[in-house]
């Protein structure tokens, strides 16, 4: 469509392409137009024209039939790139997005699997025209960033800088976080500088710097990206806006964001921020520069919307030391409470023991009491959290624990729960919940005791000695007690563990003699026979029979202590 030259030109082409009448070829005339412009472009101006006309239902329905046998005779002819246009426009301006849906997955699939570039454009923008309209399609977001990803490196094989920087700026507004599309893009921008803007740090010229940076979206981002390295935040906010005027990306709206935070405009970057928010690009901000707002006077103008949507997204656990303070000092029980619900073991870390234990008292004052318990339930392995967890609930009803089990969230969070409380219930003499707590890792998937065996081992180790050092335990719980550490050991460990064999080695073990030279002897010889057999395991060889059932109990206890042999 980019090669027609005049309006007469247009009307004739799409006469041409089907059986068209007058009206219906008059029509396609102004999507032509539109199309004259480029994609995006066309895109709003057509949106812009559906909003102006979407009464007038004659003429809805003649451009929405002039789209859809556009579509299908650019798809027939394999055209992807003009078909994948034309497929969007159709699902926008027609409203059946089922259709439109069926067919963009096939022209991206098809596109896809000739692998020269142009076809893996137009595959790449079919799968990102997918996910507008079908955003948890988990195929159109990793297809969308392999293709950005191998597009990106082609261009950068062809010598082709300018093209791969866009490739890897597409990729980084589809995946904000990746780590090598972001040292890519840098990598390029870096090349940029250091051939344009020498000039620059020469003679300090800067209109014959900006004169030289290509209008386009891609290459406002870039020289934004400069000047917010070269420190020159007011310019680089100069360039985001122009890249927002063409296209008001999450990717340009962080460049404005940080733009202003180095400058010191806080009160405008909080509408940046909002903005960013609106656009669902907060993955996309600087961590630094967030932090950075946060702990000025003037985030108290976040509203209390911004607020939540920042403890809820993946950026709050990034920033929850920051946004912990000042929201205590806000009093924003909310997202305080929002904020705490994501304080998990994966980021008790970058959190002081002392600022979580401040933060379950703020949520107690104003009545998160469940926000608080599971703060301290989660980190009671920091120094301070095991009382005042302990202390708290002694204040709440026996049914606490239990009730408090069952609203945590994923198999990892149990994990540490169930543990947290064991301990919890054993301080206090109480043998059955402490069991009852334990036997609630027996329903866990066996790939979660692998990750979170070797956390919390040490704890669960004390646990579960104290407890059979108790004598509080009648023969039934002890059975039950014996089943539980059954279900962690692999199932040859099992059956040596049922047998006489093993029976007699922890007798000779456990005897008064076991560090006479006899015994040391007999037991460096059965882990030297261990140590043979688990290299046979490890390198996926032939299992052979042992002759000593002493190896194979010191197998079994090796076992249990191996987390690569555990469930």
């Amino acid at each position: 469509m980019s090669g027609l030259a005049s309006g007469g030109a247009a009307f004739r082409k799409i006469r041409s392409l089907g059986r068209f009448s007058v009206t219906e070829a008059a029509a396609g005339y102004l999507v032509v137009i539109y199309l004259l412009k480029g994609f995006e472009e066309g895109g709003r101006d057509l949106s812009l024209l559906e909003r102006r006309w979407a009464g007038v239902e004659w003429l809805v329905s003649v451009l929405s039939t002039a789209l859809l046998r556009t579509a299908r005779r650019a798809q027939a002819r394999r055209a992807w790139y003009k078909a994948v246009a034309f497929w969007s426009w159709y699902a926008d301006f027609s409203g059946d997005t089922q259709k439109a849906l069926r067919n963009l997955y096939f022209c991206a699939r098809q596109s896809e699997s000739s692998g020269r570039k142009k076809e893996l454009a137009a595959a790449l923008l079919a799968w990102r025209v997918v996910s507008l309209h079908e955003p948890y399609d988990s195929e159109a977001r990793t297809t969308s960033v392999r293709l950005a990803r191998t597009l990106a490196k082609q261009a950068e094989q062809d010598g082709n800088a300018s093209a791969a920087q866009q490739w890897w700026a597409q990729l980084l507004e589809i995946a904000p976080q990746d780590r090598e599309a972001l040292d890519r893009f840098r990598s390029l921008t870096v090349r940029w500088q250091i051939a344009s803007s020498g000039y620059l740090r020469k003679t300090g010229d800067l209109e014959t710097f900006l004169a030289h940076v290509s209008p386009d979206y891609y290459s406002q981002c870039a020289a934004a990206a400069v000047l917010l390295d070269m420190h020159k935040p007011v310019d680089a906010e100069a360039c985001a806006l122009r890249a927002i005027n063409q296209q008001p990306t999450p990717l340009a709206l962080s460049l404005l964001f940080t733009s202003r935070i180095v400058s010191g405009q806080y009160a405008s970057a909080i509408d940046a921020l909002q903005v960013l928010i609106k656009a669902s690009g907060l993955p996309a901000v600087q961590v630094q520069a967030l932090e950075e707002l946060l702990s000025t006077p003037e985030a108290e103008g976040l509203d209390n919307h911004s607020i939540c949507e920042i403890a809820a997204s993946r950026l709050g656990e990034e920033v929850a030391p920051s946004l912990l303070l000042h929201l205590q000092s806000r009093n924003l029980n909310d997202a305080l409470a929002c904020l705490s619900n994501r304080i998990s073991p994966a980021i008790k870390r970058r959190v002081s023991a002392d600022l979580l234990l401040r933060t379950g008292r703020h949520l107690l004052q104003v009545g998160e009491t469940a926000s608080a318990l599971r703060i301290f339930v989660l980190n009671a392995d920091l120094p301070g959290v095991r009382e005042a967890l302990s202390l708290l609930l002694e204040e709440q009803p026996p049914n606490t624990p239990r009730k408090l089990l069952s609203d945590l969230g994923g198999p990892d969070e149990i994990w540490i729960g169930c543990v947290a409380l064991a301990e919890y219930h054993l301080s206090k003499l109480n043998a059955d919940e402490t069991l009852h707590a334990l036997c609630q890792l027996s329903g866990l998937p066996r790939e979660t005791f692998r990750l979170m065996y070797p956390t919390v081992k040490g704890r669960l180790a004390d646990v579960v000695r104290q407890l059979c050092k108790g004598g509080e335990l009648s023969p039934a719980q002890m059975a039950q007690l014996a089943g539980l550490l059954l279900s962690w050991i692999s199932e040859p460990a099992q059956e040596n563990l049922r047998s006489a064999s093993f029976r007699l080695l922890c007798e000779e073990l456990s005897s008064p003699g076991r560090h006479s030279p006899a015994a040391q002897l007999r037991e460096s010889v059965l882990r030297e026979g261990y140590l043979d057999h688990y290299e046979e395991r490890w390198h996926g060889l032939t299992f052979r029979p042992w002759d000593s059932p002493y190896a194979w109990c010191s197998c079994s206890l090796e076992y249990f202590k191996r987390i690569s042999q555990l469930r």
